[in-house]
């Protein structure tokens, strides 16, 4: 160096600290610009990486898994759309679901049945959540329409869109 004093805080800290006063301490700084320095230790070099790369352990499984079901439902949607069976079924409820909250407000669904008049056994659909009371547009109507998988009526998508003929 050139003789001169340097002085730097670090940016990491614990409690109780790490050296006393006084005490001789590891300094790592670059030779062109010393003012530019760090305490030599792995916690000063490596706890913010650590942290960040435990997060990115922990949040990436989880960001993939909710990737690779939106997915699927949407792949599910799609072939719904496309190859489904259609049915107009029941309108049995409409309301919120408080069961769930959505950017902390309680969603609206539509809950409506159908019958398979092969079998004879009900089925039951809801609609995807809704941020608006979809009561005032569906006023009037008794049924809505239900995309189905024929294989697994339980595997279905209400189509708030549809209008039937009559109610």
């Amino acid at each position: 160096m050139d003789g001169r004093q340097y002085s730097f805080q670090s940016s990491t800290g614990s409690n109780p600290p790490s050296y006393r006063k006084g005490e001789g301490v590891p300094v790592a700084y670059d030779p062109d610009d010393p003012s530019d320095a760090r305490i030599a230790s792995f916690w000063s070099a490596f706890l913010a990486p650590l942290i960040v790369g435990g997060l990115g352990v922990v949040f990436t499984p989880i960001g993939a898994a909710l990737f690779v079901k939106g997915r699927r439902i949407a792949r599910l949607r799609a072939w719904l759309w496309e190859q489904g069976q259609q049915v107009w079924a029941e309108i049995e409820h409409v309301g919120r679901d408080f069961t769930v909250r959505v950017n902390n407000r309680h969603p609206f669904v539509v809950h409506a049945t159908w019958q398979d008049e092969r079998t004879g056994r009900t089925y039951a659909a809801a609609s995807d959540y809704l941020r608006y009371d979809p009561g005032p547009r569906l006023q009037g109507q008794t049924r809505v329409r239900v995309l189905y998988d024929p294989a697994d009526p339980d595997r279905n998508l209400v189509d708030l869109d549809a209008h039937p003929s009559h109610s």
